[in-house]
């Protein structure tokens, strides 16, 4: 990559995933280290928690109690089962902190290395946490528009299949045609699969919709200094006529992440689970303990190719290249301007 362009024009997404893969290359352990020192440590934990809770649901559903026994067994085990599900509980928001760090921390890194400049690791999560505020703000936002975008095309559509459950029940009611009613009550239940096909993608649209608006908020929060608010508009803008492309970006990701980490974590699971038959409560927390280690190498990964997606759009609608061309072509000339003329012979 020339010094000071992360990007020379725009680019396809083929290209922006080549380079992602060779940014990749040229700073993996940088990057690697930088997600592991802070994921390994959550991954044994999420495997630990989900190990005691797995067991002790395992252990609920196994009592076969002796009529003495079962009031103390019985509360015994739904003490256990509501510890577990309180450690799961911390166990998820621990883990939302530290990925956050973890994601602004190798944006940090992958901002600088575009611009021909080294972070340490060190350097990488305090830069992390000096935005670190503003991401949790800006991640309350985008949580309550994801909320209320579902909610309000949710609504509509829980009232039309109520409407159309309510018409079918009336009319069954008044009916006494038995063929006719056995046709009315098929009708109905392919009428309900139909309305929860149309609520799971009612709950897709609007969250790949928003995703792909706000994909690039995150590198314009750290690289720009952005507030929350602020970086979810400039992305809004930047992402403008560019949200089938974005979408399609973060698709091309999923598979890949599906192909690179996916797949070959849930073989090892199951080989995990058909080799612990019996102990279920230590085979899902190390299955959980494997697929939370795997994210340490995807997601440097993962940064690095929205990174330079957030860098793709400024040159689309910024000129962005242009102005880090005429930037360096100025450095340039003040750099030759303030050197002593030669001596006259040499």
């Amino acid at each position: 990559m020339q010094a000071g362009l992360p990007i020379t024009g725009p680019l396809g997404l083929g290209d922006l995933l080549d380079r992602a893969f060779r940014l990749y290359r040229a700073r993996f352990w940088t990057l690697l280290m930088t997600a592991a020192i802070f994921l390994i440590p959550i991954a044994i934990l999420s495997g630990l928690s989900t190990g005691l809770f797995t067991s002790s649901v395992d252990a609920l559903s196994r009592l076969n109690p002796t009529p003495g026994e079962t009031p103390a067994q019985v509360m015994g085990a739904l003490g256990s089962v509501a510890q577990g599900y309180g450690i799961v509980f911390i166990m998820s928001i621990l883990t939302y902190f530290v990925s956050g760090l973890v994601t602004l921390a190798l944006t940090a890194q992958t901002v600088a290395t575009l611009h021909n400049q080294r972070l340490t690791l060190a350097e990488s999560v305090r830069a992390g946490l000096n935005r670190y505020w503003a991401f949790l703000a800006m991640s309350i936002v985008q949580a309550v528009c994801f909320f209320f975008a579902t909610l309000i095309v949710l609504i509509p559509l829980f009232l039309l299949v109520l409407a159309v459950a309510f018409g079918f029940g009336f009319s069954l009611s008044q009916s006494d045609n038995t063929g006719a009613n056995a046709v009315a009550a098929i009708g109905l239940g392919f009428g309900l699969l139909c309305g929860y096909f149309f609520a799971l993608l009612a709950i897709i649209l609007p969250t790949a919709f928003l995703s792909a608006r706000w994909i690039v908020a995150t590198p314009g929060l750290v690289a720009q200094g952005w507030g929350p608010v602020q970086a979810l508009q400039r992305s809004w803008a930047l992402t403008r006529g560019q949200t089938l492309r974005c979408i399609g970006y973060l698709l091309l990701l999923w598979l890949l992440s599906l192909l690179v980490t996916g797949l070959p974590i849930l073989v090892i699971q199951q080989f995990i689970l058909a080799l612990l038959p019996q102990s279920l409560g230590w085979a899902s927390g190390i299955s959980t303990a494997l697929g939370s280690i795997a994210n340490v190498l995807w997601q440097p990964l993962y940064v690095a190719a929205i990174v330079l997606l957030y860098y793709d759009l400024r040159v689309r609608h910024e000129s962005y290249d242009l102005a880090l061309r005429v930037g360096r072509l100025e450095a340039e000339v003040r750099a030759s301007e303030t050197q002593p003329d030669s001596p006259a012979g040499t």
